[in-house]
């Protein structure tokens, strides 16, 4: 009587044990198709090619790495000598015509060196002069107007000031 008992326990066990055996390849098939979903590559079966894959992985990283830090070495070279400061001044060159049709552009990049470009505007004529700056210093003789150009191009305070709005301030000051 015992021995039928055990008999039909193991055999429901074993009955348990393999539907439960199904239920998981099941499972397990749903969440590989679930991964493949998200993952684009093909994954490694066993720990060595997982290893194996990682290293792959790093030394590309290493080498993308070294590639950008040359790029990034190459533009900053590059950018020191773009335009980096500049200055707008207008003025009024003395002219009947009035307004400060006259201006002086300090143009720089970041060794400071660059030019400077001035219209002289008169009612007959027009006059542009262009003045090379090397290491924040002129060649040529500076006027007043391109001398402040200069100043506020290297001192990165360029904010396009006209030299009648300068006087104005300058009379309601003293007054």
């Amino acid at each position: 009587m015992y021995g039928l008992n055990i008999e039909i326990i193991s055999l429901v066990l074993a009955l348990l044990a393999l539907i439960l055996g199904v239920i998981s390849i099941v499972q397990s098939n749903k969440v590989r198709r679930f991964r493949q979903l998200f993952t684009e590559d093909e994954q490694p079966d066993n720990l060595e090619e997982i290893i194996s894959s990682i290293s792959e992985m790093l030394k590309k990283l290493k080498s993308d790495h070294a590639d950008l830090a040359k790029i990034v070495e190459s533009q900053g070279t590059t950018l020191q000598t773009a335009f980096q400061f500049s200055s707008v001044i207008r003025f009024d060159s003395g002219g009947s015509d009035g307004g400060n049709l006259s201006f002086a552009v300090a143009l720089l990049d970041g060794h400071q060196t660059g030019l400077i470009i001035t219209s002289l505007h008169g009612r007959e004529h027009n006059r542009i002069y262009c003045k090379p700056i090397k290491e924040g210093v002129s060649t040529s003789q500076l006027s007043e107007e391109e001398q402040e150009a200069l100043i506020e191009a290297l001192t990165k305070s360029g904010t396009n000031k006209s030299k009648t709005e300068k006087k104005d301030r300058k009379k309601e000051n003293n007054n």
